[in-house]
């Protein structure tokens, strides 16, 4: 498989670190980062992350996926605006397992 182009590499490490930047609640990890296109073609962000069923799904433990899942998506904007670049960031929580 061919490497990306630098610049590619310049925007996911800038992505990579904003992501990283935001507090992740415990039982939550970042599982992976990927440049690829959405479901219509669009250039697109997926942002993974696992969750450990033993969070459980108490209102408080959604709230703070969702405040998780708000942060994320507002840091990468900032990154994506930053770079003048067209991306839609998706931010994704999967089971840990």
């Amino acid at each position: 498989m061919p490497l990306p182009p630098p610049a590619l590499l310049q925007q996911y490490e800038l992505v990579a670190d904003a992501v990283r930047s935001v507090p992740v609640p415990k039982g939550v990890r970042l599982r992976r980062i990927d440049f690829d296109t959405d479901s219509t073609g669009y250039p697109a962000i997926h942002i993974v992350f696992a969750v450990s069923r033993r969070l459980g799904t108490s209102a408080a433990v959604v709230r703070s996926i969702g405040n998780l899942q708000d942060a994320v998506r507002d840091a990468v904007d900032a990154v994506i605006g930053v770079l003048q670049v067209e991306r839609i960031p998706y931010v994704r929580f999967e089971d840990a397992r």
